[in-house]
């Protein structure tokens, strides 16, 4: 492919452009291990929190330990917050690459290029619709969230290994320790390399931190992102909805009501039978698909 104009050349077409330590292939291979781990959490966590509501006929989720779900909902929420600087970050070093000339150099080049628009547009969009579940802003989702995010995190599970591949040499060589770079750019001076990751990293744990009060009882005074108030309720539960807002009061106390048991017995029980049953009670942590989570004391009949 001939090169372009001179004219052409020009912003991020020259040539040379973007050059300089804040886009080597060290920073662009630690930021893409960040973003490796915590999307890798972030898939683990999901997956969980999907069979746990859908299970399968062979699995059960277990009873114990009674915070399970707590750990890895709030896990998955904290790093789904702290991926974003450093998805971000990832996608300012490594964007200029796409001015390079030519644009497509083989077909290998360009099915390259496509995983890594399906990737990145993959990324944002499980960012962006995680941030909006955790807000209850579904206006802007006209689709039902937990299927487009469980399947979606799968494409780029999928994305990444193929990226992942495809760039093992530059990665590899990106994060050994004996390659020699300059910090920074003795011609421009500014921000060097650590001074840049280590403010990518802060603010990734600004967001983790100020995010984990929901969930972490103990740093709930940081929490001043987190979309529940831990204290804030009945026992200090923060419910999305009580009993009258969501319209259930009549039905949740109609003589009517049956309560359906199935499986190799099945049973079926009237409101005044639930009643009449000796009722126990027990502390135990209640969380939500967001990523709040708070123990409180209920009582009722064990199933």
């Amino acid at each position: 492919m001939p090169e372009p104009p001179e004219k052409l050349r020009q912003g991020p077409l020259r040539e040379q452009a973007w050059r300089g330590p804040l886009r080597s292939e060290r920073t662009a291979a630690l930021l893409g291990l960040g973003v490796a781990i915590t999307f890798g959490i972030c898939f683990v966590t999901g997956v969980l929190s999907h069979v746990a509501q859908n299970p399968p006929s062979w699995l059960t989720w277990p009873a114990r330990p009674v915070g399970l779900y707590r750990v890895t909902q709030g896990l998955h929420v904290i790093t789904g917050f702290a991926a974003i600087p450093l998805l971000l970050a990832k996608l300012w070093t490594v964007y200029p690459k796409l001015f390079e000339w030519p644009p497509l150099r083989s077909l290998a080049h360009a099915a390259g290029r496509l995983g890594l628009l399906i990737l990145v547009g993959a990324g944002l969009f499980q960012l962006v619709t995680g941030v909006l579940n955790v807000a209850r802003w579904y206006t802007p989702m006209p689709f039902f969230f937990t299927v487009a995010h469980y399947w979606t995190a799968w494409i780029i599970v999928g994305a990444i290994l193929i990226h992942v591949g495809s760039k093992l040499s530059v990665i590899r060589r990106g994060l050994a320790r004996g390659q020699q770079q300059p910090a920074v750019d003795p011609a421009r001076g500014g921000l060097t390399r650590r001074g840049f990751l280590t403010t990518v990293a802060a603010t990734s744990g600004v967001l983790a931190l100020t995010t984990a009060g929901q969930t972490v009882p103990g740093l709930s005074r940081f929490a001043v992102l987190a979309q529940r108030d831990p204290g804030v309720g009945s026992q200090g539960l923060p419910v999305n909805k009580s009993a009258v807002s969501a319209g259930v009061e009549d039905s949740a106390t109609d003589p009517t009501y049956r309560l359906v048991l199935e499986g190799p017995r099945p049973s079926e029980l009237s409101l005044a039978q639930l009643r009449s049953m000796s009722g126990t009670t027990v502390s135990l942590p209640i969380t939500c698909v967001e990523g709040w989570s708070a123990s409180a004391t209920w009582t009722g009949i064990r199933v």
